[in-house]
């Protein structure tokens, strides 16, 4: 008993060297193996937590994060910064390439909004046209041809007011930027959390599995959304390339930790 404890702990210290997350149970409101696999032929192949699994909060406010080395109209993503959370089994050693440009200079931050920590705030006055608010996520890859890679994301949001604004997704890579994924796609009814929080879903597959991807979330407000209010808690995304890479093949899926990305917010 003694030898195989010993051998488990050793087991854990090897995946940390290696830079594998340790963690429980997916933070997904609804797991991207559980929805998947209902409407995509094979369905979602690996366990959590999955190849990239990671979340942009916004713990602190957005305009006070440092600036992206390779980047310099982007914000630097890095869970140094307490804004980016990360759980993925490569995420550790593919985060230091990504990062956010946020655009249009209608928002503003909150630090608290229902008992969520951290809250982007987005007003369509009476009487004005904004200029428009979207936000892009630039999420590395695994350099390794794949022949062909799934995305999951998971937008929280609020609306309160007269109308609530169009979401938009778009999706850019260097083989066919400007275009939405590539082959099968889907959009989930957004799902009510309470307190007027929705969680929207959507699902992609990518053919074939780019060397990177950027993904764009656009809020469109329009004439009739005056008055309304948006408000962003968290962006969620995982990926995975098809079929799994060796380079996560070696370590085998079985061993899970005991820590992990935590909810931004506070259950009542």
């Amino acid at each position: 008993m003694r030898k195989l404890f010993i051998l488990l702990i050793s087991g854990l210290i090897v995946l940390s060297l290696f830079g594998i997350p340790i963690a429980t149970a997916s933070v997904f409101e609804d797991p991207p193996e559980d929805n998947i696999a209902v409407v995509l032929p094979g369905g979602w192949w690996g366990s959590y937590p999955y190849q990239r699994n990671a979340m942009i909060g916004f713990d602190t406010d957005p305009a006070y994060w440092p600036q992206d080395n390779a980047n310099n109209s982007a914000k630097d993503l890095g869970p140094e910064h307490n804004n980016y959370h990360l759980q993925g089994r490569l995420d550790s050693s593919l985060y230091p390439s990504d990062w956010l440009q946020i655009f249009g200079e209608d928002y503003t931050w909150q630090s608290e909004i229902d008992g969520r920590q951290g809250v982007i705030v987005l007003n369509h006055p009476f009487g004005t046209i904004p200029d428009g608010f979207g936000m892009t996520w630039f999420i590395d890859n695994i350099p390794e041809p794949r022949t062909y890679k799934h995305v999951y994301f998971e937008l929280i949001y609020k609306v309160v007011g007269n109308a609530e604004p169009p979401l938009f997704v778009s999706y850019f890579n260097t083989e066919n930027s400007g275009s939405w994924i590539t082959g099968t796609q889907n959009d989930f009814a957004a799902k009510d959390l309470g307190d007027g929080w929705k969680v929207w879903e959507l699902w992609g597959q990518i053919e074939p599995n780019p060397p990177y991807e950027s993904i764009g979330v656009d809020i469109g407000f329009y004439a009739g959304t005056e008055g309304t209010t948006v408000y962003i808690d968290s962006w969620h995304v995982a990926t995975e390339c098809v079929p799994i890479p060796t380079t996560i093949l070696l370590f085998g899926s079985g061993l899970f930790g005991i820590a992990g990305l935590r909810r931004k917010f506070n259950k009542s």
